[in-house]
């Protein structure tokens, strides 16, 4: 596995605690959706187990003006909601978080993690970011701020958003649609070599979730589960760089 269980993988980042126990990459599909070639997080993907690990995280996080979040578990307010994992793409150290919630105490997590949740002064850029602002209200009583939505962006910029909030017309049948999915997103801004993987990653994935299993909620993670965490919330930083450097279109 790399980088190696004693210590940061070659490159790494200063700033970034070598006591952080790292995550294998993935070999075959699952290398290709989180991968080290360049194209995706360099110094690779680190999962924190213990509060040790994120106090130590914590000071990084909060370096980065703009990141990428993204939450894994039963995100549904409810009796049975859960948040088991929390993921954040820092770009300037280039490196993915995958935080264990689910094995952390949850007063001691909340504390740690809201003033940067919380902050304006630090943007979350989520792609549907309700179900997780929901979540994260209902579980930890944090109130998500300072956030920028990819998939909204996606829609204002092709007329959706404009659509859906056209004022009903008792003569006509409201247009329906569907908001786009980060497979989606990813399909339209990143190249076939970056989304096709996490398509067959989505796949696998999508039919754990309806048989209402839990992938990420005990340790050790496998390793499709930290290729999938990983790549979700690294593709969501991908979509929002690229739809940045894209020129708005013009005026009707």
């Amino acid at each position: 596995a790399w980088p190696p269980a004693d210590g940061p993988g070659p490159g790494l980042q200063p700033g970034i605690p070598a006591s952080l126990r790292p995550a294998e990459l993935p070999t075959g599909v699952a290398a290709a959706a989180v991968g080290c070639d360049g194209a995706a997080p360099k110094h690779c993907v680190r999962v924190l187990r213990s509060m040790v690990d994120l106090a130590m995280a914590l000071p990084l996080l909060l370096t980065e003006p703009v990141a990428a979040l993204d939450l894994e578990g039963d995100l549904t307010p409810g009796p049975s909601c859960a948040i088991d994992l929390l993921q954040a793409y820092l770009p300037n150290a280039d490196v993915v978080l995958l935080v264990h919630l689910a094995s952390l105490p949850r007063t001691a997590a909340a504390s740690l993690l809201a003033p940067w949740l919380g902050s304006r002064a630090h943007t979350k850029v989520l792609c549907d970011l309700r179900a997780d602002a929901d979540a994260l209200m209902h579980v930890f009583g944090i109130r998500l701020h300072g956030v920028l939505d990819v998939q909204i962006c996606h829609a204002v910029a092709i007329g959706e958003l404009e659509l859906g909030a056209a004022p009903l017309d008792p003569e006509a049948t409201n247009p329906f649609f569907f908001p786009t999915g980060l497979s989606k997103l990813a399909a339209t801004y990143c190249t076939a070599a970056l989304s096709e993987p996490i398509a067959l990653l989505k796949a696998e994935f999508g039919s754990r979730f309806d048989a209402k299993q839990a992938p990420f909620r005990t340790l050790p993670l496998s390793s499709s589960a930290v290729s999938y965490a990983a790549a979700d919330v690294w593709h969501t930083w991908h979509v929002h760089e690229v739809k940045a450097a894209t020129p708005p279109p013009p005026p009707p």
